[in-house]
């Protein structure tokens, strides 16, 4: 099997071809049931060495230039040491530097960066503070410190958002 505009090839079992021709359709299986809240709800932060953002693929299926830095100088760095891809609906549309202090159990948002095409809307920023929430709650961070989120509007909705809890 071939992915558009890939030269990667990909193998899959026989039995699988008519779900994947149902899916290529637009047809969504019946007795398929979500998990969890949809990436339209909540936003979901990708992990560097994720499926999607590893080795070029972010570039070819989202053209979404993704890099991990971890290991480039601080000088040299466009994004963040630790700088993870945001999955919102079917799109990344941004970017975020997280860093835990332990110490103080807060979440630092060391960074953050909208792609130029990436909603500015009130739903877009109630699912960023939900991902933003379960991250928080993932990691046991009791505080966040939003300063890295350069969008007034955006991070004055966030900080309320999160307040709530």
């Amino acid at each position: 099997m071939r992915v558009e505009d890939s030269k990667d090839s990909y193998l899959y079992l026989n039995s699988d071809q008519p779900h994947l021709s149902g899916l290529e359709a637009g047809r969504i299986p019946k007795k398929w049931k979500p998990a969890g809240p949809s990436t339209e709800e909540e936003v979901t932060f990708l992990a560097p060495l994720e499926i999607v953002s590893a080795r070029g693929r972010s570039k070819k299926v989202f053209d979404f230039e993704y890099l991990w830095e971890v290991y480039k100088p601080a000088h040299l760095r466009r994004w963040g040491y630790y700088t993870l891809p945001i999955l919102y609906g079917d799109d990344l549309v941004a970017r975020l530097d997280p860093k835990l202090d332990r110490k103080t159990n807060t979440l630092h948002v060391l960074g953050f960066w909208l792609e130029d095409d990436a909603p500015k809307d009130e739903a877009f920023a109630g699912a960023l503070a939900k991902g933003l929430r379960r991250f928080a709650d993932m990691t046991d961070a009791r505080r966040f410190d939003l300063s890295g989120i350069k969008q007034t509007k955006l991070r004055s909705y966030l900080k309320k958002e999160l307040k709530k809890d």
